[in-house]
């Protein structure tokens, strides 16, 4: 959910130099910890006699996890989605005076982006959501029926699986990401070769 308040406030706002600091970056990681502290806190006044977690806590907790961060991203994301098309169709008027092919071709082109966009947001989300919520609702169902390990260890497993494939879809879809730690792998080589042709120099 902090990547979607992010990203939100970095594409509806980037004229603005502060969403796009490292001082907006610790800001929305430090809200989103002092929010889990918070909202974990009724959890610690449940009162159990047995080492098991209550109903009404595992409710809470499958609210908290995946109903709220699924409606914050869904409305986050359609304002993003609105905004980019937005902006789009405040470009396309200024090539009227082109010509026709030109200007279907930059219509569709606008289009693709608004499509590849659309797809994204809802590849993050049903990887969310089918990742992060069998868990949690297999946890709730189990405190009225016993659900076999496998189901149990498939929801875990699923869970994982959701965390990876967020990650590799964040790394292969953000360029700014992959130039940077491109530089970074880059400059560290060079650093080290240097250092071994000095090395070799010495001796």
């Amino acid at each position: 959910m902090t990547f979607s308040i992010h990203r939100f406030f970095f594409i509806v706002y980037n004229t603005k130099p502060f969403f796009k600091s490292k001082k907006w970056v610790i800001i929305c990681i430090t809200s989103q910890w002092t929010s889990v502290v918070l909202l974990s806190l009724p959890i610690l006044f449940y009162k159990v006699s047995i080492c098991s977690d209550p109903a009404a806590s595992r409710i809470y907790t499958c609210i908290l996890v995946v109903l709220i961060p699924s409606l914050v991203t869904i409305l986050l994301n359609a304002f993003i989605f609105h905004h980019i098309r937005s902006s789009s169709r405040r470009i396309q008027p200024q090539a009227i005076d082109t010509l026709t092919n030109n200007n279907a071709n930059q219509q569709m082109k606008f289009s693709s982006r608004e499509v590849a966009l659309l797809k994204q947001m809802i590849f993050v989300f049903a990887v969310f959501i089918g990742g992060w919520g069998p868990i949690y609702f297999v946890r709730i169902i189990n405190q009225y029926v016993d659900v076999h390990t496998v189901i149990y260890a498939c929801s875990v497993l699923l869970c994982e699986t959701a965390l990876l494939s967020v990650v590799v879809h964040l790394f292969i879809h953000n360029h700014d990401l992959r130039h940077y730690l491109s530089n970074k792998i880059q400059h560290g080589w060079r650093v080290e070769h240097t250092r071994l042709e000095r090395e070799a120099w010495v001796r």
